[in-house]
């Protein structure tokens, strides 16, 4: 319910705010939209962070039947950007970056069984998936339908700090735990609306899609000598709902 509850208000929030920034009265005419910005933002995230897990050698016993936790992460996030527009006519280019601290984390468990079928009471898989921060560096294309509001798609290079970890607990004999922490890099996506207040001031709303790519991690047991490994493969992707405000120079 937390998690569908996250997703509901951000969604609301960023359909509201975009809706504000397109029907938003032309205060004052002839905006430019040209030269250097800087900005903060705020937000909320909400990731896929599926990590299937299976034994090797595959399909041996005493390993365990592959299984796919979702561990999928949420949370708030907040950060600042920067970047250069340029304008001719009603389109403008540009580009950004922009950083955000993060603290979108998922964790989950389930029971497993093992190979065969065998079912092990407290068998248990658990896997965890944390974004500590993240950046983008993108290009923005965009018009003005009026001068003091700027639709735009958006889209780059993406990187974040990701902390990966998992176990499978076979209780009270061993575990296979894997942690990790990683710089990954993949791409980003997305859209915007940006309003301006003033010659110098403005707000905007906008919706990023990242994809970090995956990760591997081995399990090793803790008893000594068990003939089978674990391994973790983890997916990292999230979508983002974003407010911010700008001062352009």
């Amino acid at each position: 319910m937390k998690r569908i509850s996250l997703k509901s208000l951000a969604t609301v929030a960023f359909v509201l705010l975009t809706a504000v920034l397109v029907s938003s009265p032309v205060f004052a005419a002839d905006q430019n939209w040209q030269g250097l910005y800087v900005g903060a933002h705020f937000g909320a995230g909400w990731g896929n962070g599926d990590v299937t897990i299976s034994s090797l050698p595959a399909g041996t016993p005493p390993g365990l039947t592959p299984v796919t936790l979702k561990p999928d992460p949420e949370g708030v996030l907040a950060g600042i950007q920067a970047g250069y527009n340029y304008q001719t006519g009603i389109f403008v280019v540009g580009a950004e970056a922009d950083f955000s601290f993060s603290n979108m984390k998922g964790t989950v468990s389930s029971p497993v069984t093992m190979v065969g079928g065998g079912v092990i009471p407290g068998y248990t898989a658990v896997a965890q998936q944390r974004t500590d921060w993240f950046g983008t560096m993108r290009l923005r294309a965009g018009v003005t339908p009026v001068s003091q509001l700027l639709l735009y798609a958006t889209g780059g290079v993406a990187f974040g700090e990701v902390q990966y970890s998992g176990n499978v607990i076979f209780p009270p004999v061993f575990q296979f735990p894997v942690s990790e922490s990683k710089t990954k890099v993949g791409w980003t996506v997305g859209a915007g609306a940006e309003y301006a207040l003033t010659r110098n001031w403005s707000v905007k709303a906008e919706y990023l899609y990242y994809d970090l790519g995956s990760e591997s991690l081995l399990g090793n047991p803790t008893l000594v000598g068990f003939p089978v490994q674990n391994i973790y493969d983890f997916k990292t992707s999230a979508n983002i709902v974003r407010a911010g405000i700008n001062y352009e120079f």
